[in-house]
């Protein structure tokens, strides 16, 4: 229970830094679009600015979705396979798609990390911030996600191990 509170915590902090992204977002974009056709002087920090802001409300918002399974993935055969109505063939499919996906983003993760060790010397043109700033925000997200998808994996694969030592002892 103390881990379910601490978790809606940061959860709720996590959304909360994203609104504040989007806020920043949103008026750094007016500003430039404003100091660029009214006043004829463009802001030249607001470009830089509205990218890295951006970066982190998506990526955090990507971490938020791949809680609730609402990431982009693709559901036909499990379409098929809830015609049956057998929840074991939905949660062996679901168990074989996080693995893949598991993969696939630790593999996004080193890279991401990568990409913020090697442009760490590198600073942005007009924000006093290195470009390592603009790959932290992917870092970030994605290992968040390894941890749900570390999580995610053990509970199907539990109740897959459940459900066939019920079974299992069932027949005996």
């Amino acid at each position: 229970m103390l881990w379910r509170k601490i978790h809606n915590i940061i959860i709720e902090i996590i959304n909360w830094i994203m609104i504040c992204f989007f806020i920043i977002l949103f008026i750094s974009v007016v500003l430039g679009i404003l100091s660029r056709y009214v006043l004829r002087t463009p802001i030249l920090w607001t470009g830089e600015l509205s990218i890295v802001s951006n970066m982190y409300a998506v990526f955090l918002g990507a971490y938020i979705l791949t809680l609730d399974r609402k990431h982009l993935r693709v559901d036909i055969l499990k379409v098929k396979i809830s015609e049956f109505e057998n929840k074991k063939w939905i949660n062996l499919y679901n168990l074989i798609i996080d693995i893949f996906v598991f993969c696939i983003i630790i593999v996004a993760t080193v890279g991401s990390w990568v990409g913020v060790i090697g442009n760490m010397g590198i600073k942005l043109r007009t924000i006093p911030l290195p470009y390592s700033t603009i790959h932290f925000s992917v870092s970030i997200s994605f290992t968040l996600m390894i941890l749900v998808y570390i999580n995610r994996l053990i509970k199907e694969t539990n109740f897959l191990f459940k459900q066939y030592f019920k079974k299992q002892n069932g027949k005996i």
